[in-house]
This record gives structure tokens, C-alpha cells and sequence, in this order.
């Protein structure tokens, strides 16, 4: 835990440098420190400690159990956006709706690369199994419960979250006059 602690707020101090500095990384750049930003890592040790379990460190090192976090992570910074579209703005170019569009292309890729991981989860018998099966559960609830969450909260769309989560339309503000 406190080394994902130690990752989060390093990575909040390159984000706020890099705000400060006007940069706009590129998107190999971006998912690593969103990544760390986004407070997931820590958090997903809440899920063993909430269900009573706990990985053994081959299992949670696994590369299938890494991509299913770095899925989910992603899934669930990516939902939040934090500047994903402006970096794929930058980066490759787009208006903000073709990059818009784009990160919705690029949180789908990272659902389908979770359910396919998932699939290719090995067994490390059955009373381990059942963790790795719980612990893959609380990734998947995560990642839906934030999607909830964002439109039943007023944080991202007001009081409109039922309107935009049906009509999947989202008014946008004018852009900000530059300097």
C-alpha cells in the first residue's frame, strides 16, 4: 500500500508540474501517470481487505492480474476523461469531438482487453481461484460503479446525469478565450 501510496502522489506532483508548465503529454505518456493519478492502484487493495482476502504476491504480480488492473484503471480514469481528450487533441491532432470519440473508442478497447484477460486467467487451485475470482469481480464492480456514480452524482453533469446518461448527449461549455 505505501508503495502505490508513494506512486500516487508522485505522479500528482509531475500532473501539477506539467499543468504549471503548460505540457500536454503524449498518450504513451498520459495512461502510465493517469494511471498512478487516478488513486485506483491504492484503492485496489481495498477490494482484498474488503472481501477478507488476500493475493499471494505471485498471483498479484501475475501479468494477467496486472492487465486486469491496468484494464480496469484505465476503464475507470478514462470514464473520469482528466484531460484524455485534450491530450489526444494535442497529440494527434482531432477537434474535441473526434477526440472525444476517440476516448470512447479507447475505454471500449480497455473493456474488451479486460474481458479477454479475465479469460485467460490460469488457475492456482481452487481455494486461491476463489480469491483471484472475487478479487476480478471488485475490479468489474469498480469500473461500473464509477460509471453510475459519474451520472448520478452532479459532479460531471449537474443536475441533468439521468438526461445525459439516456440521450448520451452531453452540453458542452463554450471554449475559454486563450491568452
Amino acid at each position: 500500500m505505501q508503495e502505490r501510496m508513494d506512486m500516487y502522489f508522485q505522479a500528482v506532483m509531475q500532473q501539477a508540474s506539467d499543468r504549471e508548465l503548460g505540457t500536454v503529454p503524449d498518450l504513451d505518456t498520459y495512461t502510465p501517470l493517469r494511471r498512478d493519478t487516478s488513486g485506483c492502484k491504492a484503492g485496489f487493495t481495498l477490494i482484498e481487505y474488503s472481501l477478507n482476502i488476500e493475493l499471494l504476491d505471485d498471483i498479484a504480480e501475475h501479468p494477467v492480474i496486472r492487465d486486469l488492473e491496468d484494464a480496469a484503471n484505465d476503464a475507470i480514469s478514462w470514464q473520469n476523461t482528466h484531460n484524455l481528450v485534450v491530450v489526444l487533441m494535442n497529440q494527434l491532432k482531432l477537434s474535441r469531438q473526434d477526440a472525444i470519440d476517440r476516448a470512447t473508442d479507447l475505454t471500449r478497447d480497455t473493456i474488451a482487453r479486460f474481458e479477454t484477460s479475465r479469460v485467460q486467467l490460469p488457475s492456482w487451485g481452487a481455494g486461491l481461484d476463489d480469491s483471484v475470482r472475487k478479487y476480478v469481480q471488485g475490479l468489474q464492480d469498480w469500473v461500473v460503479s464509477n460509471c453510475h456514480w459519474s451520472f448520478d452524482t452532479e459532479r460531471y453533469f449537474g443536475g441533468a446525469g439521468a438526461d445525459v446518461k439516456e440521450t448520451l448527449r452531453i452540453p458542452l461549455l463554450p471554449r475559454r478565450p486563450t491568452r
